[in-house]
């Protein structure tokens, strides 16, 4: 690959700027049980569904599909689709958004929790520093009793919801803040009284929201699976996604009261499954099969060598980039083997800077799409992102862009 983009077909769709960010989102019921900060908005899945001409009857694959925007949007339009994920809190995200409710058992619930409380047990701890540093004991063991409470529900859909509401009021309950990429700790007072306040003020806002929707059949749902190795028997028309941008962010920090809480609480378990996530920060390790057909372009290389002349905060930086669009290409070419001729992929993605050194993610992966056997078909231009306040001070504002690549399979 050379920095030539001539033959990159580059389109501004700067009115759609709303639309790169879940936050559009926040007032829409279901969209905005749980705050997933990392995603798009409903509208753009639909704009896409326009733009690539999906109708019903057809299958969409995700393969990051983290809050579940994707295939909650398919859903309402009577297209079936498919989320992957690595990390098992965004798959539990997705199916239970997706669920249909029925409003009357969910007001039996939330009665059963106001009417018996909590009975308060000790939390038995963990080696997981972060959990300890977030919360003190007195929320630790309300926060501990009140999973157990949830966990002997037997209908398991109506205890998924339930998760839900409890995974929803973990970081308003704690001393932390998801805050860029970074779970990071703050001052804040809390207790277990506003806490379950909070808790019982979620479970009737869902309610709400189950009894004025309209009850659809349930065409998506979502696995666990490595987009670089999953596997599955269906064919896809389309795919929409958004894979991590290479931006340092490390979902298993951002999301790890969730996943203590949920799913893994030992601290080797949460750094294996770091371990194993795309390589979009620098934790992340090489995948277990490399493909050996995947070599950086002459371009990526001349960037990495203008980054590293400039010596970054982290010297693994290198190693990420490279990491990352091999871990695109590998994923490319996996996803591939699902697709329909003349099935069309969007990647929802960003441009980053280290250094002061423009990376254009979307060029880079437009290439990589190519050489894993699919046609570029166009760039679609949503915003322009800042740098960050340090990169401003050394460098200048100098915006990145916010893109979605668009590829068909011939």
């Amino acid at each position: 690959m050379t920095n030539n983009s001539k033959h990159l077909r580059i389109v501004n769709r700067l009115n759609w700027y709303r639309l790169a960010s879940p936050s559009s989102d926040n007032d829409l019921p279901i969209y905005n049980w749980y705050p997933y900060k990392h995603g798009y908005a409903r509208g753009l899945v639909s704009n896409l569904i326009d733009e690539m001409s999906i109708k019903p009857g057809m299958n969409v694959l995700d393969v990051f599909c983290g809050g579940g925007t994707t295939l909650l949007t398919c859903q309402e339009k009577g297209i079936q689709s498919l989320g992957i994920d690595i990390t098992p809190f965004a798959v539990f995200l997705c199916n239970t958004k997706l669920d249909n409710y029925n409003y009357n058992k969910v007001l039996k619930y939330i009665e059963y929790f106001k009417r018996n409380g909590t009975e308060i047990v000790d939390y038995p701890g963990t080696d997981i520093v972060t959990i300890e540093k977030a919360f003190n004991k007195k929320m630790l063991n309300y926060l501990y009793s009140l999973k157990k409470e949830i966990d002997k529900v037997e209908e398991e859909k109506y205890k998924n919801l339930l998760l839900l509401a409890f995974f929803s009021i973990l970081e308003e309950s704690s001393k932390t803040s998801k805050s860029g990429g970074f779970l990071r700790l703050v001052e804040r007072n809390t207790n277990p009284k506003l806490s379950q306040e909070l808790f019982m003020s979620r479970l009737e806002s869902f309610a709400k929201d189950i009894k004025n929707a309209k009850r659809n059949i349930k065409l998506a749902e979502a696995r666990v699976g490595d987009s670089r190795y999953f596997n599955t028997k269906m064919l896809f028309d389309a795919v929409i996604t958004s894979p991590p941008y290479p931006n340092r962010h490390d979902y298993t920090r951002i999301y790890l009261l969730e996943l203590a809480f949920g799913f893994i609480n030992e601290d080797d378990k949460i750094k294996e499954l770091r371990y194993k996530t795309i390589r979009s920060h620098v934790e992340a390790k090489s995948p277990y099969k490399i493909d050996r057909r995947y070599t950086p372009s002459r371009y990526l290389k001349s960037l990495v060598g203008k980054i590293k002349k400039r010596k970054p905060n982290n010297n693994m930086i290198e190693d990420m980039l490279y990491g990352y669009f091999e871990d695109m290409y590998i994923t490319l070419k996996n996803m591939k083997r699902f697709l329909k001729k003349g099935a069309r992929v969007a990647f929802v993605v960003s441009n980053v800077r280290y250094c002061g050194i423009n990376v254009p993610v979307d060029k880079l992966l437009a290439r990589t799409g190519e050489a894993a056997g699919l046609s570029t078909e166009k760039i679609i231009v949503m915003r322009y992102r800042g740098n960050t306040p340090q990169q401003i001070i050394k460098y200048k504002r100098k915006p990145s862009r916010e893109s979605v690549v668009i590829w068909k399979y011939n």
